[in-house]
């Protein structure tokens, strides 16, 4: 009887860490391409545009995942993805104001996904 109860209380904790470790996950790539949407549309160097675009689209991916339950944020992550390719292609053809108008519509996506 007190091995059951141990092993209930034991999966209940593991239950409890996980759960808490993915929606960590779910806030931590969400902040972090908006971290970057952000520099990236603060930015005023083509370089560190298209540095901070590329790091933020890292994040998409797994923030859509971790979001999956969440359809307004998946979509509006999924909505600034062109947009963050959009400022790295600007920004590697020497357009940095253009990089950084479409960092900045990529950063009101990833605001209004990380509410």
């Amino acid at each position: 009887m007190s091995k059951n109860f141990l092993s209930i209380g034991m999966t209940a904790i593991l239950v409890t860490f996980l759960s808490s470790g993915l929606a960590l996950a779910k806030e931590e790539h969400a902040s972090a391409a908006l971290e970057h949407a952000t520099a990236a549309a603060s930015a005023t160097e083509a370089e560190d545009i298209s540095a901070h675009a590329t790091e933020a689209l890292k994040h998409t991916r797994p923030a859509k995942i971790a979001n999956a339950s969440l359809t307004d944020a998946v979509q509006h992550i999924t909505e600034s993805e062109p947009h963050l390719s959009a400022a790295v292609g600007s920004a590697l053809a020497g357009d940095a104001a253009g990089a950084a108008q479409h960092a900045k519509i990529a950063k009101i996506h990833l605001e209004a996904a990380n509410k």
